[in-house]
């Protein structure tokens, strides 16, 4: 079982209030930190995390703003129904 000595959630790291930027970038910029913050803090740190992000709704305008950013792992969620 992993334990977490991270703060109970906030209003700046909490996703559900987490305010999205019109700028890509600076969101990618500001996930990677909550990312690190809270693989920091854990009490069993992973040596590596990833980031996949999920392209779903957006426009390639802003996928593109968040690949040239730096993220280079992308997913997308669909459902299939059953032939």
């Amino acid at each position: 079982m992993l334990v977490s000595r991270a703060p109970p959630p906030t209003a700046s790291c909490d996703l559900r209030t987490a305010t999205i930027s019109a700028n890509p970038a600076e969101n990618l910029k500001a996930v990677l930190d909550r990312i690190e913050a809270a693989r920091k803090a854990a009490i069993a740190p992973a040596g590596e995390t990833r980031l996949i992000a999920v392209t779903k709704g957006h426009g390639p305008e802003r996928i593109l703003a968040v690949l040239e950013a730096g993220q280079s792992r992308f997913g997308e969620t669909a459902c299939r129904k059953p032939k």
